[in-house]
């Protein structure tokens, strides 16, 4: 294909006068290359360098309330590898369990590298999950309004379908996003300025027992419970 387009571009030259009429301006190329070369710095800044250290510190994320409303709260944590790819400055993953014994998965993930951050549509296949639906919800009350990630899962194990639904945002202090490359650019809007370019994942699983309906509806519940204990840490 590529030789056809050489041999044909060979047969039909542009005329002489056009070229002559219309010289090639390198002006706008230059104008994209400082621009880029502008950016690839603070960019490089927003993704690797360390904020000051009093932002770079433990913000008592465990100290989060263990009871909520009905629901009980046991800690877990992430194993070495997580730990060494994040790299966070604090987090929290709880499993919250309901007087049913119906469980919640909890998790704020918070700090001010790049890397910290990820959606968690690339990890949840990796455990088996199927996404069956992606949308999103707008979570009000509790410090919030905050639009978020829904996703419908579902994965067969031995004979039966387990469904769950996952509710996610990141947030970078009153900024709020289901958009992981939003987030990238708050935190850079953030460093470039000076403030406080530190942000988190907040993310709750919950099983489907009835419908997704109820499921979603106990998960917001939950976070507009929890909310204003996690604003006051990350915010």
């Amino acid at each position: 294909m590529e030789a056809m387009t050489t041999m044909l571009s060979e047969q039909i030259p542009a005329p002489a006068a056009t070229r002559a009429e219309r010289p090639l301006s390198l002006i706008p190329y230059a104008v994209v290359l400082v621009l880029l070369l502008a950016a690839v710095p603070a960019m490089r800044m927003a993704g690797n360098a360390h904020v000051p250290d009093k932002y770079a510190t433990n913000v008592g994320l465990k100290e989060l309330p263990k009871q909520v409303n009905e629901w009980a709260g046991k800690d877990q944590e992430l194993d070495e590898l997580s730990l060494s790819e994040l790299e966070p400055d604090d987090y929290v993953w709880r499993t919250y369990t309901d007087p049913n014994g119906i469980p919640l998965d909890f998790m704020v993930v918070y700090g001010h590298l790049k890397k910290t951050f990820h959606s968690p549509g690339f990890c949840l296949p990796g455990g088996g999950w199927q996404i069956e639906q992606k949308s999103e919800t707008p979570v009000d009350g509790g410090g919030l309004p905050m639009a978020m990630n829904l996703f419908r899962i579902q994965r067969d194990y031995e004979g039966h379908t387990y469904k769950q639904v996952v509710l996610y945002a990141f947030v970078q202090g009153d900024r709020s996003t289901p958009s992981l490359i939003t987030h990238n650019l708050n935190l850079l809007r953030a460093h470039l300025l000076r403030e406080r370019s530190t942000g988190a994942l907040v993310r709750v699983i919950m099983p489907v027992v009835s419908t997704d309906d109820v499921a979603v509806t106990r998960a917001k519940a939950f976070l507009n419970a929890i909310y204003p204990d996690v604003k006051k840490r990350i915010g």
